[in-house]
């Protein structure tokens, strides 16, 4: 039996949601700078790896293919980073008693998961040629990722400051 979130006492509760908040805008500005190098769209992702091609676009920001150093460094960064966030959250997302069972495991595991997909995925988009299709795994990781980490911290702030101990909404 776990001791859930909403029973925890309030110093501890608040504690908890600063860490969420101030996690969830570092995250979120890091996909902001994701959309501001890449637009979001396939091909912006493709180029921000590939390179991109100067007589396409004379005008557009020339962007160069990344090095086995800069995949490395930014593969190296991103997990170990990312992983140390989605391990606590999702530690204190166990003490959650909103959802049980096999969605509480999935929104648990999936951020880890998918940065194994989403930067793996990068891997094989930039040095195997006819793997551009390998951009939509990449995106769909992506998204799986951001919606799990998403949910997560809406569930705990929620459960946090909305739920009484008992259950009960409060009024």
């Amino acid at each position: 039996m776990t001791y859930p979130l909403r029973n925890w006492p309030s110093a501890l509760k608040t504690f908890v949601s600063v860490y969420l908040i101030v996690t969830s805008i570092g995250y979120f500005l890091g996909l902001a700078f994701v959309s501001n190098e890449t637009e979001l769209k396939p091909k912006g992702i493709t180029e921000q790896y590939k390179g991109s091609d100067p007589a396409a676009d004379p005008e557009a920001e020339l962007k160069f293919e990344k090095s086995v150093k800069d995949m490395l460094l930014t593969t190296h960064n991103h997990i170990l980073g990312l992983s140390s966030i989605f391990f606590i959250l999702g530690g204190l997302f166990w003490f959650s008693s909103i959802l049980k069972g096999k969605w509480k495991t999935f929104l648990m595991a999936e951020p880890l998961l998918a940065l194994v997909t989403t930067f793996g995925g990068l891997w094989i988009l930039r040095f195997i040629p006819e793997a551009g299709w390998f951009v939509w795994v990449v995106i769909l990781s992506g998204i799986s990722m951001f919606v799990s980490v998403a949910v997560m911290v809406v569930l705990m702030l929620a459960e946090l400051w909305f739920l009484n101990p008992d259950g009960a909404e409060k009024p």
